[in-house]
């Protein structure tokens, strides 16, 4: 839970913090970045790397900021996401393994007490890895 909150607060803070420094310099300069909507607009859809074009920085700082805002969000967001999908396997790994005495069925659920396939009464002194 924690990484995904960390994911989630990373791409707020890039957003936001991108699409403010990127109107403060393109504002003035471009016409197309008229509020902090089409800042924000753009940084979503450079972020993201889908460029549609619309909206481009005009200002050697506007492309500095752009390219700043790409850099980061292709390394930050996979890397967050990355430790989210690692805890996930390691969680399904570190699941341990119930054997059914009477029918030798071993797919069972972590918590199950009895077997889905006979009704047998699965204990948990049985665990194998």
């Amino acid at each position: 839970m924690v990484n995904v909150a960390r994911l989630v607060v990373t791409i707020i803070i890039i957003f936001f913090v991108y699409s403010g420094l990127f109107y403060f310099v393109e504002s003035p300069v471009n016409p197309l970045v008229q509020n902090f909507g089409d800042a924000f607009y753009f940084t979503v859809v450079a972020v993201s790397t889908v460029g549609f074009g619309d909206i481009v920085p005009v200002s050697g700082e506007g492309r500095l900021i752009a390219l700043a805002m790409i850099i980061s969000g292709i390394i930050l967001i996979p890397f967050h996401a990355a430790r989210i999908f690692r805890t996930w396997l390691r969680n399904a790994q570190e699941k341990k393994v119930l054997i059914c005495q009477s029918c030798g069925l071993d797919r069972h659920d972590v918590d199950a007490k009895y077997c889905k396939n006979c009704g047998s009464s699965i204990s948990d002194e049985n665990p194998s890895s």
